[in-house]
């Protein structure tokens, strides 16, 4: 079913009466209940008699987004945080403009929305949503809990143990040819383990720190750029890692991309443990089931 802008109008405005910080961008007026909608062999239809099934048909997902909302400008609004009418303008436009690059020539990028089910105010919804939801989840951003690494790898041929504690005593060789000046492009030629990582000299670029071992996360913390950590067992994959570089010391060229990572990897986590810890009260025993809660 396609959520036209009258149905939209109408659920937003009826689930929202009671939540005024839903941001109204992008509904339209709601008819009066007497307006006739259309005529039907010479017989109005009024919007009077559409609002009843528009609670039973799209009522679900309207109350999720706005929940939803309302969870994350209540936790916005607890940590300071806020988001411009200028920047909700251009992320619209963005994503907008991304939508109309994907579409045939010639479609109009508002229908498009709302043949997927997002008319404008329900975009609009989303998109403020998504910036708060972002600028929360920055508050905890700290470029220091990156590092830019680079790795070999030391693949067992089997599941059995003693074909990982083979590989164990390869990369324990590694480690201790670099410690003694080797190089590391003929450690990253020396072995068919190392095919996927030649390329990139190895670089698996910047990566959280808390996604390491304990131990190898005190080793980088102690060591300085250019330091190896001793060969570890990750994901049952023996591999040694080259600290390139920390992130206080992240280019401001890459710090956006950074900001991205982090906010793809927390976000989830974040609307997780807002849903799990919110308290919704059902008054009305009518009301449908809200999706995603």
């Amino acid at each position: 079913m396609i959520v036209t802008p009258l149905i939209w109008a109408a659920l937003v405005r009826m689930v929202g009466a009671q939540a005024a910080s839903a941001p109204m961008q992008g509904v339209p007026l709601a008819p009066a209940s007497d307006q006739v909608m259309v005529m039907v062999n010479g017989k109005p239809i009024l919007a009077k008699e559409m609002e009843p099934y528009l609670w039973d048909w799209r009522a679900s997902e309207v109350l999720g987004d706005v929940i939803t909302y309302r969870l994350i400008a209540d936790e916005a609004k607890k940590q300071g945080v806020s988001v411009s009418p200028a920047a909700i303008e251009k992320a619209v436009s963005e994503q907008t403009q991304a939508i109309l690059l994907q579409a045939p020539p010639g479609v109009d990028a508002e229908k498009n929305l709302r043949d997927q089910g997002f008319p404008k105010s329900r975009f609009y919804l989303k998109i403020q949503g998504d910036l708060l939801l972002e600028q929360i989840v920055l508050q905890h951003f700290s470029p220091k809990d990156f590092v830019r690494i680079a790795a070999l790898a030391f693949r067992p041929k089997s599941s059995a143990r003693e074909s990982l504690e083979a590989s164990q005593k390869l990369a324990d060789a590694a480690f201790t040819r670099l410690k003694n000046g080797g190089a590391w492009k003929d450690e990253l030629n020396s072995s068919d383990d190392q095919t996927a990582l030649k390329e990139q000299d190895g670089s698996l670029g910047w990566r959280r720190l808390s996604g390491f071992p304990p131990a190898t996360q005190d080793e980088i913390r102690k060591g300085k750029a250019g330091m190896f950590t001793r060969p570890t067992e990750v994901g049952g994959i023996v591999q040694l890692f080259r600290l390139d570089a920390k992130g206080d010391a992240v280019p401001e060229a890459e710090l956006d991309q950074l900001k991205r990572q982090f906010v793809e990897s927390e976000r989830d986590k974040l609307m997780t443990q807002l849903r799990k810890t919110a308290k919704i009260d059902q008054f009305y025993v009518g009301a449908p089931r809200p999706v995603n809660h």
